[in-house]
């Protein structure tokens, strides 16, 4: 009986995953045999000035008053 679609599908999916395992695998060895003989260094990393702040960490401006409806005195 021969291989359904999907058993071979599975079969090329999983050969894909095992080679770019395997490639990632030898860029790493290669990086690490570089920064061992000296040929890469690692970039330095500097204090920060201060704590990071991102646009949404920030409150939104306050809605003005003159745009709020008034409310009935009485």
């Amino acid at each position: 009986m021969p291989d359904s679609f999907g058993k071979r599908k599975r079969r090329e999916v999983k050969a894909k995953k095992a080679a770019a395992i395997e490639d990632r695998r030898a860029a790493r060895k290669e990086r690490r045999e570089a920064r061992e003989a000296g040929l890469i260094t690692e970039p330095e990393l500097k204090p920060l000035d201060g704590p990071i702040v991102h646009d949404f960490m920030l409150d939104p401006e306050p809605e003005a008053e003159a745009d709020a409806p008034d409310a009935p005195e009485g």
